[in-house]
């Protein structure tokens, strides 16, 4: 069993390291596309289908989110907002267990973590519905 100060350093980091990287890369203007910024390839579903995946425009709503540019985020991803929001709750959450030694998995070990994992997916399909409607 991992030591949950070890588990709560990955975490923190994990989550730092993504907020970072939202910092440092430049919005898109299109609304989708900023991950090619870190040499990733274009969305190939995009490329084949002509509709977005369900996530495209989440790297451009966190750059926008860090930002605080908030109306261009949903412009990009309404989910993506979320996303942030929770990205940025989790790393906080994870220093707060760094620092008392208490267990950041804690939350996942409730009762209510299910419906909560069904409601986002729910929520990822619905923003899905949204970014093909609007392309």
């Amino acid at each position: 069993m991992i030591h949950p100060r070890v588990l709560s350093l990955f975490v923190f980091l994990g989550g730092l390291v993504v907020l970072v990287i939202a910092a440092w890369l430049t919005p898109d203007p299109r609304g989708f596309g900023t991950h090619e910024g870190l040499g990733l390839p274009s969305c190939g579903f995009l490329a084949v289908n002509g509709y977005p995946c369900m996530t495209c425009g989440m790297t451009t709503a966190f750059a926008n989110m860090i930002r605080l540019d908030v109306a261009a985020a949903w412009r990009a991803n309404p989910m993506g907002i979320v996303l942030f929001i929770l990205t940025g709750m989790t790393t906080v959450f994870a220093a707060r267990c760094l620092y008392d030694g208490s267990d950041p998995l804690r939350p996942l070990r409730h009762r209510t973590a299910p419906f909560w994992v069904i409601g986002l997916s729910v929520a990822l399909l619905g923003n899905w519905a949204l970014l093909i409607r609007g392309s």
